[in-house]
């Protein structure tokens, strides 16, 4: 068995609400080599707002605007260079930018 050090991609806990995701994310920060994110609706709510999918390439402004409703949502607030690298990203989807909030708040290996 390897550890969670050896894994390259991160793994995605999701479930219903009052199902006890809250208490498995308690039980995971106690590590060292997992790390949580608050809650985002991201995928239920931001883009759904904005008549987006995940794999839809997005605009400039609908990067802008869901930054705004992650900061918003779920106090997430990311450096000026990682959204400006994203609105200058030729074909960004909805996921990269799930994806750049998650690279982002992942602690160094």
């Amino acid at each position: 068995m390897t550890g969670l050090t050896g894994l390259s991609r991160p793994i995605f806990i999701v479930c219903c609400p009052r199902s006890g995701t809250t208490l498995v994310q308690c039980i995971l920060r106690a590590s060292s080599h997992a790390f949580s994110l608050p809650e985002t609706h991201f995928f239920s709510d931001i883009l759904p707002s904005m008549r987006l999918s995940a794999s839809e390439p997005v605009s400039s402004e609908q990067i802008l605007a869901t930054r705004d409703a992650l900061e918003r949502e779920g106090g997430l607030r990311l450096p000026a260079d990682v959204w400006s690298a994203l609105t200058t990203r030729a074909g960004a989807r909805g996921v990269d930018i799930f994806l750049a909030v998650v690279d982002h708040f992942q602690p160094a290996p």
